[in-house]
């Protein structure tokens, strides 16, 4: 009886699911799986800006430039474009010069609308949720204006809503984290932006977190 016992626990713990080990990129979450991503920017300008209207130019080895009259972002800037039809999504600028910038991506011959955008934003074309940002100043802007931090809804303007808002007069730092149990979710083709329209034009760095909402393959 006790063999027969002992075989009856053997096979149930065979049965048993297996877990993967979590670590500190990827973890267990509800029926899928999450990573948390960060997205860094800096510049000496506004944070959201337009593309120039002028055609799309390629260096023939794998990068393209980018028209955009004083766009202020530093090389290594993460940023999003949106509203062109082969450029969208977030990209890492590679090199700058006064009126333009470089990123790695595939040439396609395209020009640019002029309400074509830049910016320091949020879109990962995929579930994900929101969880805050950390912002620094060179030095402290002497002229009021605010940071919006607002939803471009993929689903319809309807669904536009503004998220948080920060006066920018006089600070130095801004750290703003959200529990990442509370329901900051958001679907795939939703545009969080921060804007600013720094008209002081101080140096400014921002770091931006959120997490990748994975469904588990079965």
């Amino acid at each position: 009886m006790k063999k027969l016992i002992m075989l009856f626990m053997v096979l149930a713990m065979l049965a048993l699911p297996v877990v993967a080990r979590a670590d500190t990129a990827w973890v267990d979450w509800d029926s899928g799986t999450v990573r948390t991503m960060t997205q860094r920017a800096r510049g000496n300008s506004a944070t959201f800006t337009f593309l120039t209207a002028t055609a799309v130019v390629t260096d023939g080895a794998g990068s393209v430039g980018i028209a955009s009259a004083n766009h202020g972002f530093y090389t290594d800037a993460q940023v999003v474009i949106s509203g062109t039809t082969n450029y969208d999504g977030t990209h890492t600028i590679t090199a700058v010069q006064a009126s333009s910038f470089t990123m790695l991506h595939k040439y396609t011959a395209e020009t640019l609308g002029a309400a074509d955008t830049v910016a320091v934003s949020i879109k990962p074309n995929q579930e994900w949720q929101y969880l805050g940002y950390r912002l620094r100043t060179a030095t402290a802007p002497s002229t009021a204006g605010q940071l919006s931090i607002t939803l471009d809804s993929g689903t319809a303007s309807d669904f536009d809503l503004d998220i948080d808002s920060e006066a920018m007069l006089n600070t130095r730092s801004l750290f703003k984290s959200y529990d990442y149990t509370a329901t900051t979710y958001f679907s795939s083709g939703d545009e969080v932006d921060f804007k600013w329209s720094n008209v002081d034009g101080v140096v400014w760095a921002i770091e931006l977190k959120y997490r990748i909402l994975s469904p588990r393959k079965r």
